[in-house]
């Protein structure tokens, strides 16, 4: 989901044109009330993945709404970008780059057979967000 959150940063920002820096993300559990997103990613029972973006400025200047608005824009659109990146498995212009292991050219040794840019779209397309065509 980290990948996806990066994505889906990228895609906001540049859509709403604004500085990256104005926008936050982090990953946490919709329905925890006791504190602020991404207080625990232990999972467990009842943990509910969800994707947080919001305003970094305190009290906000009405980028989340917006965000809300269009949240399958949104999806869509992050979809259309990791489908039409050309790297492999991720890297800073889609997902963020892989912490995987690399060779002395630096490409990336396939250790396993799923990459985070098949799981990233996996999640895309179980959330039933279609390419804009």
């Amino acid at each position: 989901l980290r990948g996806l959150s990066k994505a889906m940063h990228t895609v906001a920002s540049i859509g709403l044109m604004v500085d990256p820096r104005d926008l936050g993300r982090t990953l946490g559990d919709k329905t925890d009330a006791d504190g602020p997103p991404g207080k625990g990613h232990g999972g467990g029972p009842g943990f509910d993945p969800t994707i947080f973006l919001f305003d970094y400025v305190a009290g906000g200047i009405g980028l989340a709404p917006r965000l809300f608005d269009e949240r399958e824009s949104l999806l869509q659109r992050t979809r259309v970008l990791v489908e039409s990146c050309d790297c492999r498995a991720g890297c800073p212009a889609c997902i963020g780059p892989d912490a995987g292991e690399s060779d002395e050219h630096g490409a990336p040794i396939e250790v396993a057979l799923v990459t985070r840019k098949d799981i990233v779209l996996d999640v895309l397309r179980s959330l039933g967000v279609s390419a804009l065509h």
